[in-house]
């Protein structure tokens, strides 16, 4: 059988076949899709650099560093600025606190890698029992780096009537270093003035406690090879190596702070203080503040 003709003349021609417009909300679907993952990829890449680069988060509650961390501490109300109060430290009312970052100290070069004026994470003597161990409810503190090991400092109270030198004031006192790079002595210049401090409202006065340090007078400390003096900025708001007259040893100090990148606040709660943080800092790392 011979196969059969087909005259396609007979047969009308197909159009092809429209294409579905898909509805708008399949590309919102999309964009919200992408728009989540590249979120998730900065946020985790911002928190892999923040842990692999420095590794040890820190809460900065108190007011012993003011001015120099926890800005924040004078709230402003509808009133202009809330007054610091010496309280504010122990409160957990809103007490603001600055979140940032350190490096542990088995990722230090130490000592090389502590100078003067550096903040760093430690723990103090106190902290310790007779035997060397750190005591369970141990707390850790940041300080400012004062004296570097084998330097002699003699620390001298400064009344307020004195007024304000270039060496001395009645916060920050007068600190003169004697060391083998200043054999003859050389007398540090105290990195505030009364004016950078707004407390209580009021010019700034020391609190009625019992750190003792605020009388008038001086005292002398000779500090061993692996040891340092660290003070709080804020000198009449916190104990420490001025106050106490103490030195901390190499091996109490646990990182060296470098980084703020974000605020929060201390909350109580039923299961006990924690600290509400501002998360924004994820998505804002042009705005950390380099502080080592």
């Amino acid at each position: 059988m011979s196969p059969r003709s087909i005259d396609s003349s007979l047969h009308s021609p197909v159009a092809p076949a429209e294409k579905k417009k898909r509805p708008w909300y399949v590309f919102l679907f999309y964009g919200v899709i992408v728009a989540a993952m590249v979120v998730a990829v900065f946020v985790g890449g911002n928190l892999a650099y923040l842990n692999l680069s420095f590794g040890m988060p820190v809460f900065i509650s108190g007011t012993s560093m003011y001015p120099y961390l926890n800005l924040d501490a004078e709230r402003k109300t509808s009133n202009g600025y809330r007054p610091l109060r010496f309280d504010d430290g122990n409160s957990m009312d809103g007490d603001c606190v600055d979140y940032g970052y350190a490096k542990p100290k088995d990722r230090l070069n130490l000592p090389n890698d502590i100078h003067r004026y550096d903040v760093l994470v430690t723990y103090y003597p106190s902290d310790y029992s007779p035997s060397g161990t750190l005591n369970k409810r141990a707390a850790l503190k940041i300080k400012r780096v004062i004296g570097l090991p084998g330097e002699t400092l003699t620390y001298r109270i400064v009344k307020t009537s004195e007024g304000e030198s270039e060496n001395a004031n009645p916060i920050w006192g007068e600190v003169t270093v004697t060391s083998s790079e200043f054999p003859t002595g050389k007398t540090l210049t105290p990195l505030y003035k009364e004016a950078d401090y707004r407390l209580e409202g009021r010019p700034y006065a020391y609190p009625e406690s019992t750190y003792g340090w605020a009388e008038e007078g001086s005292f002398t400390i000779t500090l061993g090879p692996k040891e340092y003096l660290v003070a709080g900025d804020n000198r009449g708001y916190s104990y420490d190596g001025i106050a106490g007259r103490f030195a901390i040893s190499e091996s109490m100090i646990e990182g060296k702070a470098y980084l703020i990148v974000g605020k929060g606040k201390m909350v109580v709660g039923s299961e006990g203080d924690s600290v509400d943080i501002n998360y924004s800092y994820l998505f804002a790392p042009w705005a950390y503040r380099r502080i080592g």
